[in-house]
């Protein structure tokens, strides 16, 4: 089950240099000329790139596949490129005269003119006919560099010309309109989806480059394309809240004036999970998504088996069995290096779903009777850190929760660290290979007469925005995506002749998964009894339902930058009070202190004026 590196579907777009050209373009006016910016805010390796640019011309080749290994050169004020690479780029077939040093250009299917170049000539031969190239082509380095745009305009490429950056575009009128998405993959590898990309070619008239990027670095890789203006066309919010309205606006076109045309796009950016509206329009297009597809509590079913101990359905079996797998060496490798749960404070691997077994809701905040709740504050909160310190305190509870990242969480697992831990459905399917084998709990609860507990996003399965960036029609961009979803919708990838794991997998990747028991190629792999177990679980969880308290737009408050001091200090007493540094009653009259405070009541406050928007 282990993934496969991405193939990169390579095409140059820009050089590097260009790339900082295009950035700094797009940064907008500011107060002071450009000259005062470089000389006083840029670090001195910044400037140097800049003068470095400044002297050099870049070219950008759009719905076509080439790749230059050397920047354009100028000579005599005309741009030169590499003929071997533009030429092969374009599928042409080359033979080379050493007698007349020259370079006979063919392609195999006819579709464009013939080509001739001569070393030390200016003109070129297109079709036959002799196209003046404006400076003599030349040989530096065993390579023949020849005219870039004479050489496109002459088999009926387009050049256009950027002054301000340098640039010159190269683009093909006739060919199949090709754009950028940027996605999000559960893990950090997928194979290269051959089937599926073609088919979306061939009926969405549209040839996607996609960028999959895995949770560690998503949204700090999204940050980072936003700031530097180098957004792709249809880019993934992995939570549809972590960018303020003004930046969000901004950097988004809006969908309204096509959705029409689309009616499940349409319903999607109204309704789904994943939504969000601008000044009254649905700005956003969410995946397909299944409401229990988060992470939650998985377990070592094959350790239990192993200490003759049943599937937990309490915190109080699930303690005894953490105590357990701590004590009694359940890997068998004869060695006290066990623990009963492991995780990180924060992220997809997080232990807060212990936080959620006691406050009986899987976020910090929620919707009750018509008012927003912080179950921080809570009675039921000091349950889960009482819980969480004294499984701590007795050496059960892996030792660097505090410093652990989701990847290492994943690492200590595969090396059969801890028995327990949160997980999404895919991630434990994942590690139930060898001997072990983990499953997820079906019915969790913090006592018996407590209701059960399920996994549950409230944000959905993110969702995609059309940027700013975007140079292509936006009906273009939501008609690929409106094929995408409804094919998913109807099951109809799976018909097509080739159909792979790598493909169904790239399908949940970028339309997203209605059913996560459905076209699941991780689950698919299992043993068909411990799929039996994760059905059974996914039943379970189906009997539970968030939608009416959840209140995903918290996260506005956390991407504004506001009450972060708060936020922060909570996290720290919240990992203090498990590492046993404070008591509870610290704790206590923590909770009391900071209710009382302004900034607190002031958080509240916005947070409610935030439901009554939605209201």
């Amino acid at each position: 089950m282990k993934r496969k590196k991405v193939k990169q579907r390579g095409s140059l777009v820009v050089t590097s240099m260009a790339v900082l050209a295009l950035t700094v373009s797009t940064l907008g006016p500011v107060p002071v000329r450009a000259e005062e910016v470089a000389t006083t805010q840029l670090p001195p390796s910044l400037i140097e790139q800049l003068e470095q640019w400044k002297k050099g011309v870049y070219v950008e080749f759009r719905n076509l596949r080439i790749g230059l290994s050397e920047q354009p050169r100028l000579k005599d004020g005309i741009m030169m490129v590499p003929a071997r690479e533009l030429l092969i780029g374009l599928g042409y077939t080359l033979s080379w005269n050493a007698s007349d040093r020259s370079l006979h250009a063919t392609k195999p299917d006819q579709s464009r003119p013939e080509l001739l170049f001569r070393d030390g000539r200016s003109e070129l031969q297109a079709g036959g006919k002799s196209v003046a190239g404006g400076t003599a082509s030349f040989i530096d380095d065993g390579k023949l560099w020849i005219p870039l745009r004479a050489t496109a305009q002459s088999i009926g490429l387009k050049v256009e010309w950027v002054p301000q950056n340098r640039l010159a575009v190269v683009s093909d009128p006739l060919a199949t309109p090709q754009f950028r998405i940027m996605t999000l993959i559960p893990g950090q590898e997928v194979e290269t989806p051959s089937v599926l990309l073609e088919q979306l070619k061939k009926a969405a008239k549209a040839d996607a480059e996609i960028t999959w990027v895995g949770p560690d670095h998503y949204r700090q890789k999204s940050m980072v394309m936003i700031a530097a203006g180098d957004m792709p066309s249809i880019m993934l919010f992995d939570h549809p809240y972590f960018i303020p309205n003004d930046i969000t606006e901004s950097i988004t076109v809006n969908p309204g004036p096509y959705l029409d045309d689309y009616p499940t796009l349409k319903k999607l950016a109204e309704e789904g999970p994943g939504s969000r509206y601008l000044n009254g329009d649905p700005y956003f297009i969410p995946r397909l998504s299944d409401p229990h597809h988060a992470s939650f509590p998985a377990i070592r079913k094959d350790w239990l088996d192993k200490l003759g101990l049943i599937v937990p359905s309490t915190m109080d079996e699930l303690y005894e069995v953490m105590k357990a797998f701590t004590n009694y060496d359940p890997d068998g490798n004869g060695k006290n290096d066990t623990y009963g749960l492991t995780g990180a404070m924060f992220g997809e691997q997080s232990i807060a779903w212990v936080e959620h077994v006691f406050t009986g809701r899987p976020e910090r905040f929620s919707i009750k009777n018509g008012q927003v709740i912080d179950h921080a504050v809570s009675e039921e909160e000091t349950k889960a850190l009482q819980w969480l310190a004294k499984a701590y305190q007795e050496g059960l509870v892996d030792p660097e929760f505090a410093v652990l990242g989701s990847q290492q969480v994943i690492e200590r697992l595969e090396n059969d660290t801890a028995g327990l831990a949160s997980l999404t459905i895919e991630q434990a399917a994942e590690q139930s290979e060898d001997d072990a084998v983990w499953v997820p709990l079906g019915s969790l609860k913090a006592d018996s007469s407590s209701a059960s507990i399920a996994p549950w996003n409230s944000a959905g399965n993110g969702s995609y925005i059309i940027t700013a960036m975007a140079k292509e029609d936006p009906d273009l961009l939501l008609q690929w995506l409106n094929y995408g979803i409804e094919t998913t919708l109807k099951g109809g990838w799976s018909k097509l002749e080739g159909w792979s794991a790598a493909d169904q997998a790239a399908v949940n990747s970028l339309f997203g998964q209605p059913d996560l028991l459905q076209h699941n190629p991780t689950l698919d792999a299992l043993p068909e009894k411990v799929l039996d177990q994760y059905k059974a679980s996914v039943e379970q969880w189906r009997k539970v339902s968030y939608e009416d308290s959840a209140f995903p737009e918290a996260e506005l408050l956390w991407s504004q930058g506001k009450y972060i001091e708060l936020r922060d200090e909570l996290n720290m007493n919240k990992t203090k009070v498990i590492m046993g540094a404070i008591s509870i009653d610290e704790w206590k009259t923590y909770q009391q202190k900071l209710v009382a405070t302004d900034s607190y009541r002031a958080m509240m406050k916005e947070l409610n004026e935030l439901l009554k928007a939605r209201l």
